[in-house]
């Protein structure tokens, strides 16, 4: 799991749990983002119900701006916190996964219940304890919906991670022979272009006069 391949890639397993923290990362951006500049947008309204503007430019280039600048500061708060959250639990469950070489109900249990308590370790044994009780619940859902959905799929978590690993290298494979190809065309069209034929001639004129230079 924690290997490097021969073409120095991350593992599938590493790499799924890299996927779930991008995931959760961009859910909370897009989440909290929304709800900070809505809440920006009613603030804005009751604070400046009586405020005189120069014109309705500047009203709405400042609302713009604060509508913004709450979007960043909110999305971002919700964004590394679910972000975290969902690369903790998808790295815990993983991991026993790979230890125990098998994929059941049990690794989800025991990631969300230990993501849970991680989570609220600031409020102490008993936040611990609830987090952990409400994780471990969660990761039942979790864990009952992911192994029906490969049960009645009749595929295995290694078969999906394999093909998600074998996705991303075919896709960066394409990419590298189409940019290699293009870097072949842009070589080949300079050496046939008019610059480049006059560079050529006078080079060689060039060294024909150094040819017929008498020797000192």
């Amino acid at each position: 799991m924690f290997q490097l391949d021969d073409y120095d890639n991350i593992s599938p397993e590493l790499h799924s749990i890299y996927n779930a923290g991008f995931l959760g990362l961009f859910t909370g951006l897009c989440y909290g983002g929304f709800i900070g500049s809505r809440k920006s947008y009613t603030d804005f309204m009751d604070r400046n119900q009586a405020t005189a503007f120069t014109t309705h430019l500047e009203a709405k280039k400042k609302l713009q701006d604060s509508m913004l600048i709450s979007f960043a500061k909110t999305g971002w708060k919700f964004g590394w916190r679910i972000g975290l959250f969902a690369m903790t639990y998808v790295g815990i469950s993983t991991f026993i996964s790979v230890y125990r070489n098998e994929f059941t109900i049990f690794e989800y249990i025991i990631g969300g219940a230990t993501t849970g308590a991680l989570y609220k370790w600031k409020m102490g044994p008993r936040g611990m304890t609830a987090g952990f009780l409400v994780g471990g619940a969660l990761g039942i859902v979790g864990g009952a919906f992911s192994v029906g959905i490969m049960k009645l799929t009749g595929t295995t978590m290694k078969e999906v991670r394999y093909w998600q690993y074998k996705w991303k290298t075919d896709r960066r494979m394409a990419y590298k022979d189409a940019w290699d190809e293009q870097l072949k065309e842009t070589d080949l069209s300079f050496k046939n272009s008019k610059l480049q034929t006059y560079h050529d001639e006078k080079l060689g004129e060039k060294a024909i006069e150094l040819n017929q230079l008498p020797d000192k």
